[in-house]
């Protein structure tokens, strides 16, 4: 395998992260695999909603925002958060749907645990379906979103199990 001209700095981010990095002390909600697992998937959507967007491919983008407010879903009723209240427009948002979602793992990552930082989780989950009902509202990507998440949800359904998941 060839080696780059910056090889040092990449040895030296490598052994910091060996002696002090995130992995040698998981923040404490590291440990519920289910709710990482679904922050993983909800990333996967944005990115694929990115992607979408970067090809100018409006209506995968519409679907891409189904997919990512379903996986919120999913997070919200992890986090006991009253998932019917993600229905509710609050107005525009104030972050990108990348940016809310940073602030969401920002907020997973500094609770010790659930009950401890619930209001500042439940916050972000609410932020970033304002991003996600913004961007069901710009030109690029507008769509009846309630009717977007009921065709991926009736597909869904239809092969039996979630897209990519396990039959």
């Amino acid at each position: 395998m060839a080696h780059g001209p910056h090889e040092d700095v990449f040895a030296l981010a490598l052994a910091s992260v060996q002696e002090r990095g995130w992995h040698a002390h998981p923040f404490p909600l590291a440990t519920h695999a289910v709710l990482m697992a679904e922050v993983v998937a909800l990333g996967e959507e944005i990115g694929e909603f990115t992607e979408a967007m970067r090809r100018n491919d409006g209506d995968g983008a519409r679907v891409e925002l189904a997919d990512c407010m379903v996986a919120l879903v999913s997070i919200a009723h992890l986090c006991a958060f009253p998932v019917p209240a993600l229905g509710v427009r609050r107005g525009q948002a104030q972050a990108p749907i990348v940016v809310a979602y940073g602030e969401l793992c920002r907020s997973l990552r500094y609770a010790r645990d659930l009950p401890e930082r619930v209001a500042g989780i439940h916050e972000a989950i609410r932020r970033l379906a304002d991003s996600i009902w913004t961007q069901a509202g710009q030109p690029r990507s507008a769509c009846d979103l309630p009717a977007m998440m009921r065709r991926k949800l009736a597909a869904d359904a239809e092969r039996g199990h979630l897209h990519g998941g396990a039959a």
